[in-house]
């Protein structure tokens, strides 16, 4: 599974993005989900600290502004 998040900024830092990755995390395992793929901005340091809190991998990409991080489920 690929997701996309986007969490106004009126709302950050509220633990909004932890609930819906936890939530997406559970139905994931719940619908037989083996790998969930994120893309995560460079710049986005919080969301990268969520992501490895979570027990993705982060992998750096050929396009310089954006990594890919993996969570086998």
């Amino acid at each position: 599974a690929e997701l996309h998040m986007v969490v106004s900024d009126a709302y950050q830092r509220h633990g909004l993005g932890t609930e819906m990755l936890s939530r997406l995390r559970a139905i994931g395992g719940e619908e037989g989900i083996q790998r969930m793929i994120a893309r995560i901005l460079r710049t986005n340091q919080d969301m990268i600290t969520v992501a490895e809190q979570f027990g993705f991998t982060i992998h750096d990409t050929e396009t310089g502004d954006v990594l890919t991080s993996v969570l086998q489920l």
